[in-house]
């Protein structure tokens, strides 16, 4: 019974950084290229989207180095 309640929650660790994963380099695409297609037409969406990407990819494998630079942020605003 232990096993299976281990294998359970190793699997729903697993299913939860997928999301957060997918979840942050998804947005930060999708704000890069949005800024970018407002500010510079289509080379900008292209190039501020690889850019989010890069940096959604950072802060999806770091997600503690996330939280605490959005803390940080939210505290200086």
């Amino acid at each position: 019974m232990y096993d299976r309640l281990m294998v359970v929650v190793r699997y729903g660790a697993m299913v939860v950084r997928c999301l957060w994963w997918v979840t942050v380099v998804s947005g930060a695409t999708a704000l890069g290229a949005f800024y970018g297609w407002q500010n510079h037409g289509w080379p900008g969406a292209i190039a501020l989207g690889l850019v989010g990407c890069g940096v959604g990819l950072a802060f999806a494998a770091a997600p503690a180095s996330c939280l605490e630079i959005l803390v940080d942020f939210a505290r200086i605003s």
